[in-house]
């Protein structure tokens, strides 16, 4: 059982917003399986905690495999590695779900993006949308995170041969990504329940 975060159908603030970019973020470096679609309006207004409390999230999902590796009294690297490798793809075609779903519920980012939701017949349709992929690659497990990593080089090859689009993928240490989040203001974001792998 995976949980995730509501869908989240809240409009944009700012009626001058001429682009909105999409990335996609995974993260695997130890024991959670991460993905998550978030946008961002690219505009220069605003102090810098501004712009970056601009971000949102379109659909995330957490699983955590605590429950599996407390039996052995630490993370296990071959286990978690291979654990990630069973969880990631359900969790990506979920977040895809999602997001596909809370892009129904805001038009306005539609829009903006010029996505055409006639277009998004299945999940990995909305691949085409995504400007960048961010991934984890240090600190972590490297088993655990060649996972995420693989999976970041799948989808840019994917998006070439389908969409003919270049993703770019932006390797992402999570230490920093620990600090950068505590910029993000607490009450505009759901936070996520994790659910225990089985």
């Amino acid at each position: 059982l995976i949980l995730t975060n509501p869908i989240s159908s809240k409009k944009l603030v700012n009626r001058s917003i001429k682009k909105i970019m999409f990335h996609l973020a995974i993260e695997t470096s130890c024991d959670d399986t991460s993905i998550a679609l978030l946008y961002n309006s690219l505009t220069k207004e605003g102090d810098v905690l501004t712009r970056i409390n601009q971000t949102q999230i379109l659909g995330q999902v957490v699983s955590s495999q605590i429950k599996l590796h407390r039996q052995y009294g630490g993370v296990v690297p071959e286990i978690g590695a291979r654990l990630h490798t069973n969880a990631i793809h359900y969790l990506l075609e979920d977040v895809l779900i999602q997001s596909t779903a809370a892009l129904k519920l805001n038009l306005e980012i539609t829009n903006i993006s010029h996505i055409n939701l006639q277009s998004i017949s299945k999940p990995q349709d909305l691949l085409q949308f995504i400007d960048t992929i961010s991934v984890t690659t240090e600190p972590g497990l490297p088993s655990a995170l060649r996972v995420g990593l693989e999976l970041a080089k799948s989808l840019q090859f994917f998006t070439k041969i389908k969409y003919n689009k270049s993703l770019k993928i932006k390797k992402v240490n999570h230490l920093r990504g620990h600090i950068a989040s505590s910029l993000f203001i607490s009450a505009r974001h759901t936070p996520v329940p994790q659910a225990e792998a089985q």
